[in-house]
């Protein structure tokens, strides 16, 4: 066979067209630019693909638990994708109890190590787990909580299902997008942080032993009534002491009419309410005294009128004391009747606390003790500055 022959044709100028002869047999013509690629190519080889960062990614994970018999117990679904060939490790989770894991109608191998639990999944190419996971639940005194290891995903969220119809649920990292209670149970819908495990607890208000136990309480509750020009709001200061064991929780009475606007406290948390009872969990039962305040607001009918005002109270207290303050601001004309078991005392007597909670003069003050049934205040409030006005408006007509 002849030797391949290379003819090299130089263009004269730019502008001049290249002329290529027709290559005779075992010769072959290039011009002078596809020669110099050519020599280029040669000179910087092509560089291989790398290897992608990591070898395999989880796009999504969902989980569906719930916890019965001091165990929580559900699925997990992760999704995602193997970018490099050959069996990956694919991490799944760092704690708990795995029971089982599917990829489709396989069983894929597992292996653990110091960062968690893995599966051996094949690849290029996406996959999708179905896990059984199941852990321990810890109970303290009026909590229960369990941790859910979130794995690192493009994004997380879990579906919880809890005893009780109208637990308080809580969880860090992350939120609550959906909240629902139906046959005595809670459901809620979780948002997870992505590589964070998660510390989910709520508020446990059954216990046997507890129950069993007597509970003595003493209550001592400030009240102060603050009059507006539309509106009546109530600030109550409540100050329990534990004389005989240890509580779960406390039912605040409330005053027909009234919407509470805030309820706070170093040792409570504020339950949903029901119709005319307020709860709160109690979340260190041990101690022997708890305070926490609670504001109230509902608005006043016209410019004139009688409001009777049934006071905050604390349901099962075998005694309370307390004191309540009218205070207000502007034109206004006030008549606050001492009816029993309400003592009219004046203002410069009432207690520090209470005289630090009202925002405006007070006008009125009162105290109460060994009460039978709940206590009512007698307003008579006239907004003078309304009345003013129609005066004018009337003498403007002549």
């Amino acid at each position: 066979m002849q030797p391949l022959a290379l003819a090299l044709i130089l263009a004269a100028s730019p502008e001049e067209a290249v002329r290529i002869p027709a290559s005779t047999p075992g010769t072959v013509t290039l011009s002078l630019p596809d020669y110099n690629r050519l020599l280029d190519r040669a000179s910087k080889p092509a560089r291989p693909p790398e290897d992608p960062p990591v070898p395999a990614a989880v796009s999504s994970a969902a989980f569906r638990l719930r916890v019965d018999r001091g165990v929580v117990r559900g699925s997990a679904r992760l999704e995602g994708e193997v970018f490099r060939s050959g069996l990956t490790p694919v991490p799944l989770l760092s704690r708990g109890t795995l029971l089982e894991a599917r990829a489709g109608s396989e069983l894929p191998s597992l292996m653990t190590d110091d960062r968690g639990q893995h599966a051996l999944v094949r690849g290029p190419g996406p996959f999708a787990i179905t896990l059984e996971w199941a852990a321990p639940v810890v109970v303290e005194p009026g909590r229960a909580s369990f941790v859910l290891p979130t794995p690192t995903a493009g994004s997380a969220r879990a579906s919880l299902e809890l005893p009780g119809g109208d637990a308080d649920v809580r969880v860090e990292p992350g939120g609550i997008t959906r909240r629902t209670s139906a046959a005595g149970r809670t459901m809620v819908e979780l948002t997870l942080e992505p590589g964070r495990a998660a510390r989910i607890w709520w508020s446990v208000r059954e216990s046997v032993a507890t129950a069993a136990r007597p509970l003595r309480l003493l209550s001592e509750a400030r009240t102060v009534a603050h009059l507006g020009e539309a509106d009546l709001r109530l600030t109550t200061l409540f100050d329990v002491t534990v004389v005989e064991g240890e509580p779960e929780r406390f039912e605040i009475t409330l005053p027909a009419g009234f919407e509470v606007t805030s309820a706070s406290g170093s040792s409570v948390e504020a339950l949903p309410e029901r119709p005319g009872v307020l709860v709160l969990t109690v979340t260190e039962p041990s101690r022997r005294r708890h305070q926490f305040l609670l504001a109230l607001e509902r608005a006043l009918p016209d410019a004139s009128t009688h409001v009777e005002v049934p006071l905050p109270s604390l349901a099962g207290a075998q005694r309370e004391t307390g004191e309540v303050a009218v205070a207000g601001a502007g034109a206004l004309e006030l008549v606050a009747a001492e009816k029993p078991p309400l003592r009219r005392v004046d203002v410069t007597e009432l207690a520090p606390s209470l005289r630090a909670l009202a925002a405006q003069p007070l006008l009125a003050g009162f105290r109460y003790q060994a009460r039978a049934e709940p206590v009512s205040l007698a307003l008579d409030v006239r907004i003078l500055l309304l009345t003013f006005v129609r005066v004018f408006r009337d003498a403007s007509a002549y």
